[in-house]
């Protein structure tokens, strides 16, 4: 079924009738699910499509189970990838979260807008305010007479305000409040801090009981407690996210790892051993399995796939026959390129 047949808002409200079902299994809930079924031909395609990745889940966590059986028979838990990197790599990563995260993040379930797994989204707000989103990104807005605010709840989005625009406008985190002083700027809000990054002009960031103001080119990150943890000069195309690319810089691999499972509906996790190993070089976004390919051949590591839909990278010397390599032919394209940084 193609992506044509299950807009996100069908899918958003196929997730939340799977939650609802899970809560409340009562009949006339059931009832009420299966009206919504019937009324819609894409409402049964979207379904059945979360139907089939909860089965492909139940295989993973199968074949997880087949693996650790075989290691620990075998006395070497430890030859490819350990059972704690299986349990935590491939179940919570891949079937953990729930089916649900696949598409959109907890937060953005119920949000106005919000983005699946590998999806862009452009969105003009009343006002001509132009707000592109990133993979994994929700938000609502508020406004009333005199003010309009984007409430992020997850995610990151790249904010180019109208010219002319009667109302006062605000993005709000969980973490603070950014007010545009006619501007291009980003804002991300993850793992319990807001990253404010300036491109054009100037914002305004709330900290505590003031307001800090960001020049083009610098940014700043906020704690759950409204502290600033880091500002200073925003790092070298810092808003590539826009173009679908990732460049990085003597990236560890380990934080490479994380943004690229952002735009992946399937694990991929990293052995602790190289996760400090530096990345450098620029990685299309729309490949993700091209861009892992790209960096194994920089860097000399291992690209290895255990079971289906978890991808796990190592050490090249500890790979094992049981592992089934990814090749790293592709990584010639033009779209993604890695060097390894001494």
């Amino acid at each position: 079924m193609s992506e044509a047949h299950a807009p996100s808002d069908v899918v958003d409200q196929a997730i939340a009738w799977l939650l609802r079902i899970e809560a409340d299994p009562s009949a006339r809930q059931q009832r009420a699910w299966t009206a919504w079924l019937a009324s819609d031909a894409r409402h049964a395609q979207a379904w059945e499509r979360l139907r089939a990745i909860d089965r492909q889940c139940a295989r993973l966590d199968a074949a997880a189970g087949r693996v650790l059986h075989r290691q620990g028979r075998a006395g070497r838990v430890g030859r490819v990838v350990n059972a704690s990197t299986v349990a935590a790599g491939l179940l919570v990563l891949v079937c953990g979260g729930g089916m649900a995260h696949r598409w959109v993040p907890v937060s953005g379930w119920m949000a106005a807008y919000a983005t699946a797994t590998g999806e862009a989204r452009v969105v003009v707000l009343a006002g001509g305010t132009r707000v592109r989103m990133d993979t994994r990104t929700a938000f609502d807005v508020q406004e009333d007479a005199v003010s309009r605010t984007i409430v992020l709840r997850a995610g990151a989005i790249a904010v180019e305000t109208a010219h002319g625009d009667a109302k006062a406008f605000s993005v709000q985190t969980d973490e603070t409040r950014v007010r545009p002083l006619g501007t291009y700027f980003t804002v991300r809000s993850e793992d319990g801090a807001t990253d404010v990054t300036v491109l054009r002009s100037a914002v305004a960031v709330a900290i505590l009981d003031s307001e800090r103001v960001i020049q083009a080119g610098d940014h700043m990150r906020v704690d759950a407690f409204g502290a600033v943890t880091a500002s200073g000069r925003a790092p070298a195309q810092s808003d590539a996210w826009t173009h679908g690319m990732l460049v990085a810089d003597r990236m560890p691999l380990g934080e490479f790892v994380r943004r690229v499972a952002r735009y992946r509906s399937s694990a991929v996790t990293v052995d602790p051993s190289i996760a400090a190993l530096p990345v450098s070089g620029s990685y299309a976004l729309a490949d993700t399995d091209l861009a892992l390919a790209a960096m194994a051949q920089a860097l000399k590591v291992r690209l290895a796939k255990p079971v289906p839909g978890w991808t796990h990278i190592g050490p090249a010397e500890r790979a094992g026959p049981a592992t089934h390599g990814l090749s790293g032919e592709r990584a010639g394209s033009p779209t993604s390129s890695g060097r390894t940084e001494k």
